[in-house]
């Protein structure tokens, strides 16, 4: 399956309702968003790469019947039926109807989704103004925020119920995976804070614990390693008081030990494109998903995994800018991506893609491998995607 990958214009309305969840996250509401590759520049055509081939056996014992040979490759894409688990975007609409680019949209939409694209469902309210989203833990509510409630609304995705959430609720991806652990930005120190999701106090008393005393921390909210001990987070840090350009990625933890940088995108020493602005660690193995916004006037957007110590930084989508000075925005990009997240199982990951000025779904493995469109979603969430998450339950 190949994507025609034309000229991307980065929408403001998509920064303005990114930025706004995020600020929202960082004051106690929750988050929220194949080796594509690009072809040579006559077609600029972004398709899946070829997939890898598995080695099979050739000796057998003399008196062995003969057999049939097994598959030497993996099937050309992936059977989105047989997936985990269940997609919540904000979106354009819910509706089968394409976006038109050139409209405006005065509010966004949630919608939940299966990974396939089938059983598409509204679950937002008309008026709402989404920026933000996470699942449970355990996938039975959806959170997303609203600019017009202090901490958004929270969802029973079981019995449709819909509500305000409370401060402090821990319902929002940043439950630790043990259920017991609930770790934030403090809005009051600016530090990454932690706190019994039961509310019950640590044995000194006190309700919360410093885990991370940097106040560079990036707004974007710390994701949660599936040992519940470690976690990883953004940092302006240069090490010396002083504030980088672009954040750098960090590891933490909970047992005192200090933070320790793993990345170092400044100069570019990495070989990323870019800055990174969110890391969401694999849900069962140590392996971070990178969202990098690159140059020139940060328009090229892409998706790299990381290893949790730093090592084998691997692009999985490879977006490039496009500079036309006759345009309005002369910056633009192919193949770009914005937005994507873990299976549950961490053996998939969802993301979009550029097609023309809108956008289209996919699902590859962890590796980049069998890019899968998801062709039954309704073309009003693939063609205007602000924001997707995959629930964990």
């Amino acid at each position: 399956m190949a994507y025609s990958a034309r000229v991307r214009r980065r929408p403001i309305s998509q920064s303005l309702v990114l930025a706004a969840g995020l600020l929202l996250a960082a004051c106690g509401g929750g988050s929220d968003s194949s080796t594509a590759t690009v072809s040579n520049a006559a077609d600029s055509t972004v398709s899946s790469p070829d997939a890898p081939t598995i080695h099979a056996a050739t000796t057998v014992a003399s008196t062995a019947p003969p057999t049939t040979a097994p598959p030497t490759t993996l099937p050309p894409t992936i059977d989105l039926t047989t997936l985990p688990g269940l997609f919540a975007v904000i979106a354009a609409s819910c509706s089968a109807e394409e976006f038109v680019p050139q409209n405006v949209v005065e509010n966004f939409v949630v919608c939940t989704l299966n990974p396939d694209g089938t059983n598409a469902k509204l679950v937002s309210l008309p008026g709402e103004t989404p920026s933000g989203l996470a699942f449970t833990r355990g996938g039975t509510h959806l959170w997303y925020g609203d600019r017009y409630t202090r901490f958004g609304y929270v969802i029973d995705l079981t019995s449709g119920e819909h509500r305000e959430r409370k401060r402090y609720e821990p319902l929002r991806s940043g439950v630790s995976p043990d259920g017991q652990l609930l770790l934030f930005i403090d809005p009051y120190t600016y530090v990454l804070t932690i706190a019994h999701a039961d509310g019950s106090t640590f044995p000194d008393g006190s309700s919360s614990l410093t885990v991370a005393d940097d106040t560079h921390a990036y707004y974007t909210e710390a994701s949660w390693a599936p040992d519940s001990m470690r976690f990883v987070y953004l940092s302006t840090n240069d090490g010396n008081g002083g504030e980088l350009e672009c954040p750098e990625v960090w590891v933490g933890a909970i047992d005192g030990r200090a933070p320790a940088q793993i990345t170092h995108f400044a100069g570019n020493s990495d070989g990323a494109e870019g800055c990174p602005q969110w890391a969401r660690w694999s849900p069962t193995d140590d392996q971070i998903l990178l969202y990098m916004v690159g140059t020139p006037a940060f328009t090229v957007e892409n998706l790299y995994v990381i290893n949790a110590d730093g090592s084998n930084l691997t692009a999985l989508t490879h977006g490039l800018p496009v500079f036309d000075p006759s345009a309005s925005s002369p910056y633009g990009s192919v193949g770009s991506s914005n937005t994507g997240d873990w299976s549950p199982d961490g053996k998939y990951i969802v993301f979009n893609v550029v097609d023309g000025d809108g956008y289209r779904l996919a699902v590859m493995n962890s590796d980049g491998s069998q890019v899968t469109p998801i062709t039954a979603a309704p073309l009003g969430i693939v063609t205007r995607l602000v924001a997707i998450r995959w629930s964990q339950g």
